[in-house]
C-alpha cells in the first residue's frame, strides 16, 4: 500500500476482521464509530500499538491507520463525518450546561411555545446575523452560542419593542452577574467537593502584561466532572518559583477558604 493511500475499501461481509475499541483517547469524538483492527484473534485485549489498521463502521472503509500517524483518523472524520462531529460537540455542550446550577437558573422551566416565523423573516435574520458577525469581527461560531439564542428566544416571546442596554449598563449587569455566579460556584463547590486537583498557567498578554490563572478540577459523587477557573490575576513581581508558589497558595486560600473551614 503506498504512503499516499489513506483508505482502502473492505467488503461488508468480511468476517475475518478482529476489531477492538480505542482506549484512553483524549478525543473520543473521533472514535465514535471507528474501531482498531487486531492482528489476529489470539488475545482478548489488544494494545493500540499492536493494531494493524482501523475500520470505519459507518462508511465501511479500512483506514491505513498507525499509532505513528494519528492525524489520519481526525482527517477522515472531518472529511467524511463532519456533521456527526458537530452533533457530538453540541451534545457535550448541552451536558455541560445542564450539569451545574447556572444553567438551571437561566433556563426557563416552562418556555413558551412559539410558532415559527415566515421564511422571509428567517432569511432576513440570517442576513442581519451575517452582517453583525462580519462588521463586528465576531467569530463565525458565535451563532452557536447558547445565551445568544436564549436572548433571541426571550425577545421574540416578549410583547413590545425591546432595546439593547448601553455599554455602561451592560458593564454593571456583567459585574452583578459575576458576583452572583461567584457566590453560586462557591456554594456548589462547598456542597460537592471532597478532593480536588488544580492546574495553572502563566503567560503574557499582547501588551506584555503577565497573568496567572488557576483552574479547579474535581469529580462529584455521581462521577460528573467539574471544572472552574478560580482566578486570573496579574503578576507584578519577578517570576521566581517562590513568588509563584506564594501567589498560588493565596489564590487557593481566598477562593477555597470556606471549603477548608467547613472541613475542620
Amino acid at each position: 500500500m503506498s504512503g499516499f493511500q489513506a483508505e482502502s475499501e473492505i467488503e461488508e461481509n468480511d468476517n475475518n476482521l478482529v476489531l477492538f475499541d480505542m482506549r484512553g483517547s483524549k478525543k473520543p469524538q473521533y472514535w465514535k464509530f471507528i474501531k482498531l483492527i487486531a492482528p489476529n484473534n489470539s488475545k482478548n485485549k489488544w494494545k493500540t500499538s499492536e493494531c494493524v489498521g482501523a475500520y470505519c463502521m459507518k462508511c465501511k472503509l479500512r483506514l491505513d491507520y498507525k499509532p505513528s500517524n494519528p492525524a489520519l483518523i481526525p482527517r477522515h472524520m472531518n472529511t467524511k463525518h463532519k456533521e456527526e462531529l458537530m452533533d457530538y460537540e453540541k451534545e457535550q455542550n448541552e451536558k455541560t450546561r445542564k450539569a451545574g446550577t447556572l444553567y438551571q437558573h437561566f433556563h426557563s422551566a416552562t418556555p413558551k411555545k412559539l410558532k415559527m416565523a415566515s421564511n422571509k423573516n428567517q432569511k432576513q435574520l440570517e442576513l442581519l446575523c451575517a452582517m453583525w458577525t462580519a462588521t463586528s469581527l465576531r467569530p463565525i461560531k458565535v451563532v452557536e452560542d447558547f445565551f445568544l439564542q436564549h436572548m433571541i428566544d426571550h425577545a421574540t416571546a416578549t410583547n413590545g419593542k425591546l432595546s439593547l442596554p448601553s455599554r455602561n449598563l451592560n458593564q454593571r449587569n456583567i459585574m452583578k452577574i459575576a458576583e452572583w455566579m461567584t457566590n453560586e460556584i462557591k456554594i456548589q463547590i462547598r456542597r460537592e467537593i471532597n478532593f480536588y486537583s488544580t492546574t495553572t498557567d502563566l503567560w503574557s498578554s499582547r501588551r506584555m502584561n503577565a497573568l496567572i490563572a488557576l483552574t479547579l478540577h474535581y469529580l462529584t459523587e455521581e462521577f460528573q466532572m467539574r471544572e472552574f477557573k478560580l482566578e486570573s490575576s496579574p503578576v507584578e513581581d519577578n517570576h521566581t518559583s517562590g513568588m509563584i508558589q506564594n501567589l498560588l497558595r493565596l489564590i487557593i486560600y481566598l477562593n477555597l477558604k470556606e471549603v477548608m473551614l467547613s472541613r475542620v
